[in-house]
């Protein structure tokens, strides 16, 4: 699937200023796309049944529950979303958990913008993308 074709994105993150802040820019860069913001594990899970995501956005350090967690989660779907793990975190430890986890990318929310619309593009054609700063 290719970003410039309309696709679906769910963020979970706790923190409502980053979810704002992910959203806008992701509408941005990539205005046919449909994008949802929810605060929690549960929310996510709940989202996910309602509907179809070809994109997850998950931060791996939830308020209620672990983003890894979730992860492993949303892959008991029908239909998961490809997920890309979200975090302050740029230890190698946690990059492997995410992707034993399920997690096709992982990007540290200190990354330049650009990081994570290429990390969506790589998800979307069936590639792993770890920031760079990590990659190593």
């Amino acid at each position: 699937m290719s970003s410039d074709l309309p696709f679906s994105v769910l963020i979970v993150d706790d923190s409502a200023l980053v979810r704002g802040a992910f959203k806008a820019m992701l509408k941005a860069e990539f205005p046919l796309a449909t994008i949802a913001a929810v605060n929690s594990s549960t929310e996510a899970m709940a989202e996910a049944r309602l509907r179809c995501y070809d994109i997850a956005l998950v931060d791996i350090e939830l308020g209620d529950s672990s983003g890894l967690d979730l992860i492993s989660e949303l892959r008991t779907l029908t239909r998961p979303p490809l997920m890309i793990a979200v975090s302050m975190n740029q230890e190698s430890i946690f990059v492997t958990r995410s992707m034993q986890s399920g997690a096709s990318s992982y990007v540290a929310k200190g990354t330049p913008w650009g990081e994570l619309f290429e990390a969506i593009r790589k998800t979307l054609e069936g590639q792993s993308y770890i920031s760079l700063g990590l990659a190593k």
